[in-house]
């Protein structure tokens, strides 16, 4: 007989934050299964504070509260947690089967795992047994899938995303990008932390459009209140209450004032790029976004394609339906000339998407 090869990475929860969508139907099973995964998440080294809790009515709205924790894409992973037991009609087997396929392509669609806790049943014995009777905790269970997965994640992404910036996650001076490279536990606080001082600097961006360059001390103190704001101040899970000291507000400050100093020339090339849709006829988020990223392009802090990967991220997070595609096809572009120093013969011929029309006044 072979032996069992064992998998070399651990489920260790440290620096993770993971979100729990639980169904509030048949709570008197889906409450220990919660309790369950809690407990696994800190026994696996999770910090408590990390966690997301968000209640669903029943299984079938479990796919819409998990796409509401990944919408941020600030979730290592999710678990969803339900009950469903068997009756006399074919719901049973409508509701399983359109939550499962509902959760793989909320998977496959996002990048972000999902940890399966949904129990499907045919009595409520079975039920007993599985939320921490004799057969044991399918909550707990849950939540030490999602966070392997989100380890496995952490270290393919993490890795990936050091190697394009010339260092590793282990250390961001070194050149080795090897497999092999441990990466550091608290990398994804470290990408949350420079997301929350980029939106601090779009926020920043988007306010001195709006007063038409003037008034910059009292755009930077009314922004900065948000960092003092212990629940922040933005949807979703972006928050910029950790951005507590002058450095953090310093580079948010200056990363919106050097964006908005090459506004002409950012507007200049998306307008040459989307001549249906030149910059004075864009959504205000979309044009200060992609003003936004053109300086981080050109500045060297961040490797250019980096730049471009974040400045999606906002735009999914914060723009129109349309956002993301409209900000990703010129940004495309605008990265050939980045990376082919101008040469405009290497510039993509698809246009970028049409963005939404912009309504009120920018």
């Amino acid at each position: 007989m072979m032996a069992q090869q064992k998998s070399q990475i651990q489920p260790d929860a440290s620096g993770l934050r993971i979100g729990i969508a639980v169904s509030r139907y048949h709570a008197w099973a889906t409450e220990p299964m919660q309790e369950g995964a809690v407990a696994r998440f800190v026994r696996l080294g999770g910090d408590e504070s990390r966690l997301t809790i968000v209640p669903a009515a029943g299984a079938w709205e479990l796919v819409a509260a998990a796409e509401q924790l990944m919408a941020a894409e600030l979730v290592d992973a999710v678990v969803a947690l339900g009950v469903v037991i068997r009756g006399e009609t074919p719901h049973f087997d409508y509701i399983c089967q359109g939550v499962t396929q509902g959760l793989v392509e909320l998977t496959a669609r996002k990048g972000i795992p999902v940890g399966y806790g949904v129990l499907t049943c045919d009595t409520t014995e079975q039920v007993k047994a599985r939320v921490g009777g004799d057969i044991g905790n399918k909550g707990a269970d849950a939540m030490e899938a999602a966070v392997l997965s989100a380890v496995t994640k952490r270290i393919t992404m993490a890795v990936a995303a050091e190697c394009d910036t010339g260092g590793s996650p282990a250390d961001p001076e070194s050149h080795d990008c090897s497999p092999a490279t441990p990466v550091k536990p608290h990398y994804l606080d470290q990408v949350a932390h420079r997301r929350a001082v980029r939106l601090l600097a779009l926020q920043m961006l988007y306010q001195i459009e709006a007063r038409h360059g003037e008034d910059l001390e009292d755009i930077e103190e009314s922004l900065l209140q948000a960092c003092r704001d212990p629940k922040g101040s933005f949807p979703g899970l972006w928050s910029v209450s950790s951005l507590d000291n002058e450095d953090d507000h310093k580079a948010a400050i200056d990363r919106a004032q050097a964006a908005w100093g090459v506004r002409e020339e950012a507007d200049r090339i998306a307008s040459q790029l989307a001549p249906e849709w030149p910059s004075n006829r864009q959504p205000a988020i979309d044009r200060n976004i992609i003003r936004l990223c053109w300086h981080e392009m050109n500045s060297g802090a961040i490797s250019p394609k980096a730049a471009v990967n974040e400045a999606i991220i906002l735009a999914k997070s914060f723009g129109t339906d349309r956002s993301a595609a409209f900000v990703n096809g010129v940004l495309d572009r605008m990265l050939k000339m980045v990376l082919t120093a101008a040469d405009t013969n290497d510039i993509g011929t698809d246009p970028p998407a049409d963005p939404a029309p912009e309504t009120g006044n920018s």
